[in-house]
């Protein structure tokens, strides 16, 4: 494993986060769509970057084979943890791998790749995600398909202000979660810190913060790295509701195959 930039983003951010990061990431409207999906793929599921099984155990549930790979060693010690809740039949579907999306080999094809929840940002430079893409296409079947998803970059958004995200209250404690971030445009990259603010009943705070750099991409960077890679674009949408996508869009949904 690499010792690089986007290795080390990647670890410390989720490495700090697994404890607590089901209750703040834990109610997201991709999930359907990916249950969609998974539908219509034709052999078993590959999803890289799968962090705590947030998806990864869902699509197990419907009854789908399928593998989970992420680069950090505590969220996948969670994503173990929670199947061990499961019953017998959805924990014998679902493979927990620790590995680099980038360099992966898992000896397997897949019928359907994800990457979910803008992952595929945290590749920094074109040969990591051109070596992503790689490793995806060896890994599918001849009609396997790819999804995942990106933001669409907002050249508007100001800089430098903390923003409250999200709030999230329990019988022992509140969660705050905070963002600060500022752009390096000339190399289209978003760097910032997620600041989590953690209350008790006495009022008491605690914090975490945790460093993340993202790189943007304009959809005709994606569509460009998507030929280069040997990837045909299939779909895209402006929303996991399968919305046309357009300029003003939050997101861009790729499926590709």
């Amino acid at each position: 494993m690499r010792n690089d930039e986007t290795e080390r983003f990647v670890t410390r951010r989720y490495d700090n986060e697994a404890s607590f990061y089901d209750l703040l990431y834990n109610s997201r409207d991709d999930l359907e769509y990916y249950r969609r999906l998974a539908s219509h793929a034709d052999g078993p599921i590959l999803e890289l970057a799968c962090g705590t099984g947030r998806v990864t155990i869902p699509l197990a549930r419907a009854g789908h084979e399928i593998t989970g790979l992420d680069l950090s060693k505590k969220m996948l010690g969670r994503a173990r943890s929670k199947l061990k809740q499961e019953p017998a039949e959805v924990r014998h579907l679902v493979r927990f791998v620790e590995g680099d999306m980038r360099t992966f080999n898992l000896n397997q094809k897949f019928g359907l790749c994800l990457i979910p929840f803008f992952s595929f940002q945290h590749l920094l430079s074109e040969r990591d995600q051109l070596q992503t893409l790689s490793r995806v296409r060896k890994h599918l079947l001849p009609r396997g398909r790819f999804a995942f998803n990106m933001f669409n970059p907002d050249l508007t958004r100001a800089e430098g202000l903390q923003r409250l995200e999200k709030v999230v209250e329990s019988q022992s404690q509140t969660i705050m979660r905070y963002s600060v971030q500022w752009f390096d445009r000339a190399n289209q990259t978003t760097h910032g810190w997620l600041i989590y603010e953690f209350v008790g009943p006495d009022g008491l705070v605690k914090r975490k913060i945790s460093p993340f750099k993202l790189k943007y991409l304009f959809l005709a960077d994606v569509k460009r790295l998507l030929k280069k890679a040997g990837f045909k674009l299939e779909g895209l949408y402006g929303n996991y509701d399968g919305s046309e996508f357009s300029s003003k869009s939050p997101i861009m949904v790729f499926i590709t195959e």
